[in-house]
């Protein structure tokens, strides 16, 4: 599971960079790397192409996003479910715990924590990078700065406000996003306060 997730992270953060790169070029603070040479953007880049840039990334992450729909689900099920099954044992065992058996359990408790975590938030930041070049055509700031046709900037910031896309899971089941990371928080403790409270009494 775990080479699978990082996998797949390691698409997101590319595909997320590149979306930084379109809209930072938007803001004139485009920082281009000398070893990133998938895509190349210039001055010369005009309006149209970063559109058509920013389709063709779009076509990518929604590619990734179903190919990866059913795995998201049953990683963040498995997660969460190793999650509150480490808690609840760790908390209520009280025979035959000794400093390694303790150790151990902290540590995948950590470690799928950690995992949850950055799959929750790489998902909302590559989410919000994609849906982010809308707001930037639409700025006050870049319609006084730009010397691009007016028409063509509604046009694309029309067509911008209606691309709104979203990590999900199970085709559409529930969205993957820090939203998601705080729910399953909450429903956790609030889990955890029910099965171990009249326990602890």
């Amino acid at each position: 599971m775990t080479f699978g997730v990082l996998k797949f992270l390691l698409i997101a953060n590319i595909i997320c960079r590149r979306f930084q790169d379109l809209n930072s070029h938007l803001t004139d603070e485009l920082t281009v790397s000398k070893r990133l040479d998938v895509i190349n953007i210039n001055e010369a880049c005009n309006l149209l192409d970063l559109w058509s840039l920013h389709e063709q990334l779009s076509l990518a992450i929604k590619d990734l996003n179903s190919l990866y729909s059913l795995q998201l689900f049953l990683w963040i099920s498995t997660i969460g479910f190793n999650i509150i099954s480490r808690i609840y044992v760790f908390c209520t065992t009280i025979l035959n715990k000794n400093f390694f058996w303790d150790l151990r359990e902290t540590l995948l408790l950590i470690y799928f924590i950690t995992l949850l975590a950055f799959l929750t938030i790489t998902c909302h930041i590559t989410a919000k990078q994609a849906n982010k070049m809308s707001s930037i055509i639409f700025s006050p700031k870049y319609f006084q700065r730009s010397q691009q046709s007016s028409k063509v900037k509604l046009f694309m910031g029309h067509y911008l406000l209606k691309y709104c896309f979203n990590f999900t899971a199970a085709f559409g089941f529930f969205i993957v996003d820090i939203q998601l990371l705080l729910s399953i928080a909450g429903s956790i403790t609030t889990y955890l306060v029910i099965i171990i409270g009249p326990n602890s009494l």
